[in-house]
């Protein structure tokens, strides 16, 4: 990789998180995974957090940490894991 496309994408990122609103993130979070061990749709809460600035990876984190139902639940992929 380019170090001047590096180094500006981390200041981006650096800038992205100085504004963060660490309770509304924290909020929201928190929100996420009260939905997904219910029945409610998740997509408008992905919306919401993505449109706050939360990543990918906190909002995987968060479903991850959700307890398995019976039938299914959250988890990662594996191949041949059928």
């Amino acid at each position: 990789m380019d170090p001047a496309i590096e180094l500006a994408q981390r200041k981006k990122l650096e800038a992205i998180r100085e504004k963060l609103d660490g309770q509304r993130v924290a909020e929201l979070l928190a929100r996420l995974k009260d939905a997904a061990l219910g029945t409610q749709n998740l997509m408008p809460l992905f919306i919401e957090c993505v449109e706050s600035d939360i990543t990918l990876g906190e909002i995987c984190d968060v479903l991850r940490g959700v307890p398995a139902p019976v039938l299914g639940g959250w988890g990662e992929y594996v191949a041949g894991g059928f």
